[in-house]
């Protein structure tokens, strides 16, 4: 999926003549797509890696508009309510933690 549309980028950058927004607008219709060949476990990792993502996207653009004021110390507040969730889960609803993030924050964390 990046690939297709890093390789768009560029060809849209030598026929455009340099990077510009519009460049993105056409590269990424034609990556979209390959998000429906993905296996549907692989479907879900993705959502829980790019939701975040897009997320922080709309805050900062909303931020650059005026229409949100910045909260101080708001990133450590998410990271810890996301690392205490992922943790509550961890050690109360193990089968529901993919095996490797679960051997991973054992190791890091230990078993309780």
């Amino acid at each position: 999926m990046l690939s297709i549309s890093l390789y768009a980028l560029c060809i849209f950058n030598k026929w455009f003549k340099g990077t510009r927004r519009l460049n993105w607008w056409l590269a990424t219709p034609i990556a979209s797509p390959s998000i429906l060949i993905e296996a549907q476990s692989r479907k879900q990792e993705l959502t829980i890696y790019l939701l975040p993502r897009a997320l922080e996207t709309v805050w900062n653009m909303l931020k650059v508009r005026g229409l949100v004021k910045s909260i101080k110390y708001f990133e450590v507040f998410l990271f810890c309510t996301a690392l205490g969730t992922l943790m509550y889960f961890v050690h109360n609803k193990p089968q529901e933690v993919k095996s490797s993030n679960k051997s991973s924050l054992e190791k890091f964390y230990g078993i309780n």
